[in-house]
């Protein structure tokens, strides 16, 4: 069952178009995150769910409020 506060593949969509409206890599912005390339790759995928810190990071980087990328209805 999925949690409905974090819905990854939409955190995850969310994630890769603010990436590429940056014209940032996956390395890039893994760098900045802390966290290595293909575990970005897999959260972009919808493949793992994002932690509370790295929700609040991600929003702090690209500027955005966590609800904007974990909430269905917020656009980005």
């Amino acid at each position: 069952m999925t949690n409905p506060v974090i819905e990854t593949t939409q955190f995850g969509k969310k994630l890769r178009l603010l990436r590429h409206r940056r014209g940032q890599t996956l390395q890039q912005v893994s760098e900045v995150l802390g966290i290595h390339f293909s575990h970005l790759s897999r959260l972009e995928m919808g493949q793992k769910r994002p932690s509370s810190d790295l929700i609040t990071k991600a929003s702090e980087v690209f500027e955005v409020s966590p609800d904007q990328l974990i909430k269905d209805d917020l656009e980005v």
